[in-house]
């Protein structure tokens, strides 16, 4: 009830009583509600109050004070001379002390029930308008925050529609807030996840909740990404499920390390496996050499033991091939650096190949763009990445082949480098294609290993360069090289000059 506080203690007074003022009242009242509802400003619905309990009684003056603001509501009334007032606490529906509602006036009255009913009235007016005001806050806060989080924040109806989509999801996923809402969650679902996220919503809906599940979705332009996804039932007063909250972690690059990490245990495991097997296999090889380079003095040449014989030769020489590819993969990958000009080294990886080129139409163009072509490599391994894709650009082309190489200055990670772009002018690389290349054991070769780009890669991650797969403009495949200018070694490591 409202407290009568006497500014002089022997009197009091009551305000006057208009035939009419519950009627106003009243409109008072929709007048506040509809400012409410309308969702005006909390300033705006106060002084309305302020003037409807004024307007009540034309002979007071009355004021709104928050707790915690400095500042006084603009008709808070100090004019000197008054003798009495009139206020009430301004209470919460959490019982918490919101402000103060009081009414001043110049003469001493006694006060009427009705006079307790209309403060009444105004606490519970001025309570409702300053907790929406603090709602509003708190969901304008929690917006920010979800909003602003690196993390993907959906919300869906219970149906799987998007009804929320904060600036994490459209960084994670691409989609912008107007291109996902009213859309099904399924526009980020891979085909062979569809049963997983049916299952999950069907978990949910039955008020259970998924937490850091670890799985696939889509991005925008069709990429898949590893996420850790926690979802969560939305539910109603009643309690009923009406919607599910979904919190999207991308842990692309934790999967990938622990990808890369499994490899290099994979790789070490694999090392050693090599080394063994080449160990023991080289004297079981070197006698398969002597044997038929024994029965090629025996056997006569050009009959059918000539070229059985011939067979068995290559298929000794095919796997002695792949025990060497194995152990470069597989065994660590020391360098041995030099100061040596770069196109000697894929000139050098040309001549090696005339073997397999003889007989065919194929040339190479080359595109000098800078004043020097010299750089610190180990020659031996770059002649392999060349090699590489040499071999593999003879293998998908048609006579006559063509190979165009470009270099250029470049900037590697802040450091001078050169950039190497090789392209051929084959049918090009599919897009599964170009998104395995580098994989271990991946091959289109009927005969291949699908260590050779593997091995490229990680020759020029040792040379702290890269190899990437360009864009193929104008058909044919595209690999694109970074190579830095110098390459920080031991000192005990030799180096030598070599002209360009």
């Amino acid at each position: 009830m409202p407290q009568i506080d006497d500014l002089h203690a022997s009197e009091t007074w009551s305000p006057t009583v208009e035939p009419f003022r519950t009627q106003k009242q009243l409109q008072g009242h929709t007048r506040v509600l509809k400012q409410l509802a309308g969702g005006a400003s909390l300033d705006t619905i106060l002084d309305t109050l302020i003037e409807f309990a004024e307007e009540l009684s034309p002979d007071m003056l009355a004021s709104i004070e928050l707790v915690n603001s400095s500042v006084a509501h603009p008709r808070l009334a100090q004019t000197a001379g008054l003798r009495a007032s009139w206020s009430a606490p301004i209470v919460s529906s959490k019982g918490q002390i919101l402000g103060t509602f009081a009414m001043y006036a110049c003469d001493p009255q006694a006060t009427a029930s009705c006079d307790h009913a209309f403060m009444s009235d105004c606490v519970d007016l001025a309570a409702i308008a300053i907790e929406r005001f603090q709602d509003v806050a708190s969901i304008k806060r929690l917006a920010e925050i979800v909003d602003s989080t690196e993390d993907g924040v959906i919300r869906t109806s219970i149906d799987g529609i998007i009804e929320t989509w904060n600036r994490g999801s459209t960084r994670i996923y691409g989609f912008s807030e107007e291109e996902a809402i009213g859309q099904p969650a399924s526009i980020v679902i891979p085909p062979d996840h569809v049963d997983e996220f049916a299952d999950i919503l069907d978990r949910v809906c039955r008020g259970e909740r998924v937490d850091h599940f670890e799985t696939e979705r889509l991005t925008k332009d069709g990429r898949r990404i590893s996420i850790s996804l926690t979802v969560s039932p939305i539910r109603d007063l009643d309690g009923n499920v009406i919607g599910t909250s979904a919190i999207t972690k991308d842990i692309s690059e934790l999967s990938n390390a622990r990808l890369k990490l499994l490899q290099t245990e994979r790789l070490a495991a694999m090392g050693q496996m090599v080394s063994a097997i080449a160990h023991e296999s080289r004297n079981a090889l070197q006698r398969i050499q002597v044997g038929v380079d024994m029965l090629g003095f025996e056997i006569q040449a050009g009959s059918e033991g000539a070229k059985e014989l011939d067979r068995i030769d290559r298929a000794k020489n095919d796997l002695q091939h792949l025990f060497e590819e194995l152990r470069s993969f597989a065994a660590p990958l020391p360098l041995e650096p030099c100061v040596c000009s770069i196109a000697q080294t894929w000139r050098n990886a040309w001549a090696n190949l005339e073997p397999l080129r003889s007989g065919r139409e194929a040339t190479i163009v080359e595109e000098i763009h800078c004043d020097s072509l010299n750089c610190e490599l180990d020659t031996f391994r770059m002649e392999q990445v060349f090699r590489n894709l040499f071999e593999n650009t003879l293998f998908a082309c048609c006579d006559p082949v063509c190979i165009t190489i470009q270099c250029a200055d470049g900037d590697v990670d802040g450091a001078p480098g050169l950039c190497v772009r090789v392209q051929d002018d084959g049918p090009g690389l599919t897009v599964d294609q170009k998104n395995r290349i580098f994989e271990p054991f991946f091959t289109t070769k009927p005969k291949g290993t699908g260590l050779g780009m593997a091995i490229a890669q990680r020759i020029l991650k040792a040379h702290r360069g890269r190899i990437t797969v360009g864009h193929g403009e104008g058909g044919g495949a595209e690999f694109l090289i970074s190579l830095p200018r110098k390459h920080h070694v031991a000192n005990h490591l030799l180096t030598k000059n070599l002209d360009r």
